[in-house]
């Protein structure tokens, strides 16, 4: 079986080429698997990304600055765990992504790289949250931000051990389940954020009537 593309008139516009099943087109590339492997004992193939007309654009092999596997491009960005790549193939870090969009140096600068959780299927008008091991004092904490892709600056950032839901496009707020230290007897705060990290919401507790 070979894989390519119709566009919505059911035209061929990339033709039955690709032995293994591509990605869907994502901000307007689409990742495609060649049937050669990365290495000889690994399960992972190179891949490349085509355009509309099924132009090669960007191929896994030339991304000298990184050995991560990318995700599809989104608002001009692929993700990986480590690292950041816009449209042109170039990569970047993700820490030196983070700075770049106003995360503080002193958080994230005393590791070479960072491992990142980008939250990229629940982008909301080009929002995206994503999630990361920082300094806080002396010791590591997990850090959740809010990055505007479009205009690229973090809305906020702070620290807790929670669970953060995916933003509301109507109310412009998120669920938030908050546990650790920050709060008292080892109860858990359930409540609404907005996009500048403040709670709106906050569940109080039941009455005992």
């Amino acid at each position: 079986m070979k894989y390519g593309f119709i566009n919505t008139s059911g035209k061929v516009i990339v033709p039955l080429m690709f032995s293994k099943k591509p990605e869907n087109f994502s901000n307007g590339l689409a990742k495609v698997y060649s049937n050669e492997k990365t290495c000889s004992s690994c399960s992972q193939y190179h891949y490349s990304y085509i355009n509309k007309k099924g132009d090669f654009v960007i191929n896994s092999k030339d991304l000298k600055n990184s050995g991560m596997t990318f995700r599809p491009f989104v608002h001009g960005y692929a993700f990986s765990y480590l690292d950041v790549m816009d449209k042109q193939g170039t990569v970047i870090s993700a820490t030196d992504f983070l700075i770049s969009f106003g995360i503080p140096k002193e958080i994230i600068t005393n590791k070479k790289n960072i491992s990142v959780q980008w939250d990229c299927k629940n982008i909301v008008n080009g929002k995206m949250m994503v999630s990361f091991k920082g300094i806080e004092g002396h010791t590591y904490k997990k850090y959740h931000a809010l990055l505007d892709l479009v205009n690229k600056e973090t809305l906020f950032y702070w620290y807790a051990d929670a669970k953060i839901g995916p933003f509301d496009p109507v109310s412009g707020l998120a669920k938030v389940e908050e546990y650790g230290e920050k709060i008292r007897n080892n109860r858990k705060r359930i409540g609404y954020i907005n996009e500048n990290g403040i709670f709106m919401i906050v569940k109080g507790e039941a009455s005992k009537w």
